[in-house]
């Protein structure tokens, strides 16, 4: 988003972060790791989204957008926390991900 004085700046996608939360919650509870499922499911999470906002910007989910949607996630995920996050559910995910690669990282130095 480009601000009145043309600084760049990011904003929040209310939509997208919907989509994502979908993805997200698929990979981690329902345990789908085929990008290509999981394009099929922010497509129709897109469908249902933008169905309800005309005006909104839509972006198109390919297999490689949910890729880094997803692995840009965690990275956020691992180096700015959880508390960003507003859906419970994966915000409780994030957290028991963190706990475990924390746990294996304690393993490993031992």
């Amino acid at each position: 988003m480009v601000g009145p004085k043309g600084h760049r700046h990011l904003a929040v996608d209310r939509e997208e972060r919907a989509i994502l939360v979908r993805i997200i919650k698929a990979v981690e509870i329902e345990g789908i790791v085929a990008w290509d499922k999981l394009s099929v499911l922010a497509q129709q999470a897109a469908a249902e989204t933008y169905a309800a906002k005309p005006d909104a910007i839509r972006r198109t989910w390919s297999e490689s957008t949910v890729r880094r949607a997803v692995n840009g996630f965690w990275r956020l995920v691992h180096t700015e926390g959880t508390d960003w996050i507003s859906d419970p559910v994966v915000k409780g995910l994030a957290t028991m991900k963190m706990a475990a690669a924390a746990s294996q990282a304690s393993k490993r130095i031992v």
